[in-house]
């Protein structure tokens, strides 16, 4: 009987709609001759097998938990059990190793004890509790199975007329259609030992034609002549090119070698969504099998992204009728394969659901085992081969055992166990569909498994209201999650001057405090004023070479003062400027050039020669300041707006050609208020030691000045950072990991470091062990940062205050007025813990890329979730269930 999937349809109905021309004759199980030594089947080999590499461990225990009311027949129920124990022998096997391969040895009944507790004279909370704890350490007590039998009892009492029953037994011996035979067994037999059944009416139970030892017998013996090639093909060919690992977000990393620690979340359905769930079956044309388990399989492929999704299954296996009153382990495996496309409607994956269960089901004899062995699978000690999540569901609801004179009740249970990474076990009980899921407690904490309950649900309403939508738009998300993806983490609003351009904040620190030092260069100063001045002075002879806003002016010049001077006063001319390293190759330099087709070029006297451009107006900053006419001087020109450009600078081409990004007065205006928030306004001295290529400088240059800092310029020799860092106060440092890691290794780095207010770092990921390097050698703020070029310097911080267990170091969250959000190829927001593509959006977008529509349509996309464009930054991250970011890698390696 295929009680898994259909009602009652037999084998040869099911094969006559599969098409099948003939069946394979099936051999009569037969009561073999038998002595001490018995075979043992497949599925017992494999949890013998598992049971040596993880002795004393109660992997395959088997809890069972009965609350009875009512007076107790002890004797009656003793006897019950010394009768099933007697009746079937497997609970009499004991397993051995016989020249490195299991055998059974069935031993003689002997008297069986119930063990009995008195918990009645302790207060109701201290009962409760003091049976909670019997519950579990009965449960989790293993099995030796080298002694039988494998089967125990405790009867614990509550009071006179309560008690419950804890019983335990190895699911080497016993599977899910035992428990049944198991209640119906102990029903009858309580009855005819405590004499509730009388007038010569008890219930009447044959002596068993066969034992389970002839059913291991009748299987290896089939398996051996070959019967079952047929169906090794099908499977073989079934599972041809499927990965063989389901790769779900994890908590924890995934230990080298498999654990078993497991809890279960028990959940309902609801008798309302369970009945919708039962009419869409039936209108579909499908069992409510195939209906769960492709909506489970949907949510793990939205969950993982994997193309091709392997569930577990399992079956009774008691395809005689010879099996259906035995206790045993019968149970086989089936693995359901479900294939995911571009497109698919969730209707279409019923449908290949609805064959390949079919299919399944009609090749069900072939142990999961030898299917293992045919694959030639390699192993993998972290993860059960071919299936890692499995999926139950049961037809019909277990009931309590009808114990004579008492009422029964069946309490749940857990071993502390999950055998698998995740599984999904459903029954329906009083018209609603409920259960539990089982979680590896090494990879899953109760939140996510909460979570993934919760997107469950969700996704079978998506379900039931459109089952032709496509598989990429069914929702999973719960309304609470995706206000708070959406809306509530990426809440930071905030004002800033949003008319303003960034020298114009430089001007406004000036009129402030014209004689504070601004700049530090080989111990040489520079006031607010002076630099302001000598900006001024540039940016009168660019406008008298016609720069306006948005022209591209390029500055190469070497690490000094005019370094500064450079750059604002080419903003104060109105114009974009294009930072050129003179350490670049000639071919970078003059490529950037010519891509951006700028005008004018600022540079030194030294430099002017190396750079031979053509069609260039070149000023050379340091040379005597040049007498413009005043004619030209009093020039009128356009003055720029905030929405004009405020650098255009390359990236550096490590996934292509080399990009001229364009960032906007707005968008740098915006990063200082960002800034604000996470460092405070308050004036500090910082150390300029990026390139100015890098767009790390734009920090070090004007939001420095824009806010009263004093900025100490790092000259090319990198060895006198240290000393440069106590010569002058520095309180804060920003640069790439990189730097800051070359920096941790000089001499005098210790006391530099440990000087420091303010440590920002990124340009590349901080490692867990530098970062708690780091905060022991500090003592002020470590914080780590990213953000694309794109998206203007930085979009996001993390303040790394005790490192602990995290790995890896979180990115954090948005800065002021910027949203993340971290979505799917079909920019669908994934639930929080699943991995996706990080999306930028807010004041921080830049403007796009210089002559490069194609790719700026492609990485800049209209916002679905709000106002302005929504930026691809290609990094691949996820959310923690606090909001904040972890990045993972690259979409494009």
């Amino acid at each position: 009987p295929l009680h898994d999937l259909f009602e009652s349809p037999t084998i040869e109905k099911l094969a006559a709609k599969l098409g099948e021309a003939t069946l394979f004759p099936i051999p009569q199980m037969t009561r073999f001759q038998r002595n001490c030594v018995t075979p043992i089947s497949f599925a017992q080999e494999r949890m013998w097998f598992v049971d040596q590499l993880q002795p004393n461990f109660p992997i395959h225990n088997v809890p069972i938990a009965l609350r009875l009311e009512g007076e107790i027949n002890f004797a009656a129920l003793e006897s019950a059990f010394n009768e099933i124990i007697r009746r079937h022998e497997v609970f009499r096997m004991i397993f051995r190793n016989q020249n490195g391969k299991p055998v059974a040895i069935t031993e003689a009944p002997k008297p069986f004890s119930i063990s009995v507790t008195d918990l009645s004279g302790l207060l109701e909370e201290q009962r409760e509790r003091e049976l909670q704890g019997l519950a579990d350490k009965e449960a989790t007590r293993p099995f030796n199975l080298t002694e039988s039998p494998l089967l125990r009892a405790r009867l614990v009492k509550l009071a006179a007329d309560a008690h419950v029953l804890l019983v335990t037994t190895h699911h080497i011996v016993f599977d899910g259609w035992s428990l049944g035979v198991f209640y119906r067994e102990l029903s009858a037999l309580y009855g005819n030992f405590s004499g509730a059944f009388t007038n010569g009416h008890t219930r009447h139970l044959p002596e068993l034609k066969f034992a389970f030892a002839d059913f291991a017998h009748w299987q290896r013996g089939w398996l051996q002549n070959g019967s079952l090639e047929k169906e090794l093909s099908y499977w073989k060919e079934k599972l041809s090119g499927a990965p063989m690992a389901l790769d779900l977000p994890t908590d924890h990393p995934r230990p080298a070698t498999q654990t078993f620690n497991g809890k279960a979340k028990y959940f309902s359905l609801g008798t309302e969504l369970t009945a919708q769930l039962r009419q869409l079956s039936q209108r579909e044309n499908v069992t409510p099998f195939m209906l769960l388990l492709a909506a489970f399989q949907t949510l793990l492929h939205r969950y993982s992204g994997q193309e091709t999704i392997l569930v577990g299954s399992p079956i009774a296996g008691r395809t005689r009728s010879e099996t259906e009153n035995l206790i045993g382990l019968f149970l086989n495996t089936l693995i359901m394969r479900a294939d995911f496309s571009e497109g698919m409607t969730f209707r279409d994956l019923l449908a290949q659901i609805k064959k390949n269960s079919l299919e399944a089901f009609a090749n069900q004899n072939v142990p999961l085992e030898k299917i293992v062995d045919e694959l030639q699978i390699e192993r993998d000690a972290s993860r059960p081969p071919l299936a890692q999540v499995m999926f139950v569901l049961q037809n019909e609801s277990l009931r309590a055992p009808e114990l004579a004179g008492l009422k029964t009740k069946i309490l749940p249970t857990h071993n502390g166990v999950a055998k698998f990474d995740i599984e999904l076990s459903l029954e329906e009980t009083d018209g609603a569909l409920g259960g539990y899921l089982e979680y590896n407690t090494d990879l899953f904490e109760e939140m996510t498994i909460d979570r993934m309950l919760g997107h469950f649900e969700t996704l079978l309403r998506g379900v039931l209201e459109n089952p032709a939508e496509k598989i990429s738009s069914l929702p999973i998300l719960t309304s609470s999650e995706r206000q708070k993806m959406l809306i509530e983490w990426n809440d930071n609003a905030a004002e800033f001057p949003k008319d303003k351009c960034v020298h114009q904040l430089f001007e406004e620190q000036v009129a402030r405090t014209p004689d504070a030092v601004a700049l530090i260069f080989d111990d040489e100063q520079m006031t607010y004023r002076e630099l302001n001045e000598r900006a001024d002075q540039l940016a009168k002879q660019l406008r008298a070479l016609g720069i306006t806003p948005d022209s591209r002016v390029g500055i190469c010049v070497e690490r000094s003062f005019n370094m500064i001077v450079g750059v604002m006063g080419i903003l104060k001319a109105g114009g974009c400027y294009l930072p050129l390293d003179p350490a670049y190759p000639k071919e970078r330099l003059q490529f950037m050039l010519e891509d951006s087709q700028a005008t004018v070029l600022v540079t030194q006297t030294s430099l002017r020669d190396n750079l031979q451009f053509k069609n260039l107006k070149v000023i050379c900053i340091d040379e005597e300041n040049l007498e413009l006419n005043s004619e030209s001087s009093q020039t009128e020109v356009p003055q720029p707006t905030s929405e004009n450009l405020c650098y255009l600078i390359y990236t550096s081409g490590s996934t292509g050609q080399p990009k001229g990004v364009m960032v906007t007065h707005r968008n740098v205006v915006n990063l200082f208020e960002g800034l604000d928030r996470l460092l405070g306004s308050e004036p500090g001295v910082w150390i300029s030691v990026c390139s100015m290529s890098f767009d790390l400088s734009v920090t070090e240059f004007f939001y420095t000045l824009a806010r009263g800092s004093k900025v100490v310029i790092k000259p090319d020799k990198f060895f006198t950072i240290p000393s440069l860092i106590l010569r002058h106060g520095v309180t804060h440092w920003q640069s790439s990991v990189s730097i800051m890691r070359q920096l941790s290794l000089m001499p005098g780095a210790d006391k530099a470091i440990r000087q420091l207010k303010r440590v920002l770092l990124g340009g590349e990921p901080l490692s867990v062990a530098f970062a708690k390097q780091l905060r022991e050698m500090m003592t002020g703020d470590l914080i780590n940062l990213c953000g694309p070029t794109e998206t203007t310097v930085w979009c996001q911080a993390f303040p790394v205050t005790e490192v602990g267990e995290m790995n890896p170091l979180p990115i954090g969250k948005p800065l002021a007025n910027t949203q993340m959000y971290i979505l799917d190829t079909h920019l669908q927001p994934v639930p929080i813990g699943v991995a996706g593509e990080i999306f930028i959006a807010g004041e921080c977008v830049s403007r796009g890329y210089l002559n490069r529509k194609d790719l700026t349509d492609k990485k800049y996309l209209p916002n679905p979730f709000g106002a302005g464009k929504l930026y691809a930054s290609g990094d691949v991250g996820r959310f923690r269930a606090d909001g904040v970011i972890e990045i993972i890698g690259r979409s494009d390696f």
